[in-house]
């Protein structure tokens, strides 16, 4: 039997050109006539600066900007590639450029784990969402590990469903809580755990009288009909010919028991 043999190809690839240095690309192409020219002169005003002169990155995806010796004091530059303007714009602006030189998703050369507390998809690593928690690296959902447990909150990147206790009695934070909440006026949290982790507001009951997250019985001698109360008098005194001890709910509670014993009022 006659053997076959098997030729391979190979087919050379030509080397990458860059865009022509004041040039530059930001759209998928190998076309030169896709290379843009860098602005000599910005035309964009931003109070009295004008007249930035442009020239091409490094990378040939963006331009850098330049403000001329004559020029005013600026607070910082960035060119737009869509626009291929030079913009001076704020200390601290974060470019909106995805093609910038040095951090473009063109240009990336290393690849990192997505760590704890973010969750990664095509090259781009995302924090995960205030609520939710991520605790284990290479993360791909973007709902992460989960929500927040009641008791705690999660702000952006949290990598524990406990990552910060909510605060206080006058605080509550319900699963999924990004920040804690403020109890309500006439409320109180719930008391089936300790202070700093609660979880629920309920409204104060009769008798009760709610402030900062936790609540107290009506002061002796006073009454609370009704709930939502405030203040450690509650609805006000009881009536006279009668006694209301702590946590009353009437104004008659209790009768004053005799001819020989008397009642005032808010006794």
């Amino acid at each position: 039997m006659q053997e076959t043999s098997v030729t391979s190809t190979e087919v050379p690839v030509g080397a990458c050109d860059l865009c022509p240095i004041g040039k530059y690309k930001h759209v998928d192409g190998d076309n030169k006539a896709l290379c843009l020219t860098c602005p000599r002169y910005s035309t964009e005003l931003h109070g009295s600066i004008e007249g930035f002169l442009g020239n091409s990155t490094k990378d040939r995806t963006s331009c850098n900007c330049y403000r001329p010796d004559s020029g005013e004091s600026f607070e910082q530059l960035y060119f737009n590639v869509t626009t291929g303007r030079c913009l001076a714009v704020p200390n601290g602006f974060v470019s909106p450029n995805t093609h910038e030189s040095g951090d473009s998703r063109r240009t990336r050369f290393e690849q990192f784990e997505c760590q704890a507390g973010h969750w990664c998809k095509d090259g781009v690593r995302n924090e995960c969402s205030p609520g939710t928690y991520g605790d284990k690296r290479r993360e791909t959902n973007s709902g992460c590990s989960g929500l927040c447990d009641p008791g705690y909150y999660c702000g952006s990147a949290s990598f524990s469903k406990r990552e910060n206790k909510c605060g206080g009695a006058h605080l509550f934070c319900p699963v999924n809580s990004s920040t804690p909440t403020r109890v309500l006026d006439g409320y109180y949290t719930n008391e089936d755990v300790g202070e700093e982790v609660r979880s629920k507001q309920h409204v104060c009951p009769p008798g009760w009288w709610c402030q900062d997250g936790k609540r107290s019985l009506c002061q002796k001698g006073h009454f609370g009909s009704r709930t939502g109360n405030t203040e450690v008098t509650c609805q006000g005194k009881c009536k006279p010919g009668h006694y209301c001890t702590e946590g009353s709910v009437s104004s008659t509670q209790n009768k004053c028991g005799g001819g020989d014993r008397y009642c005032p009022v808010g006794r």
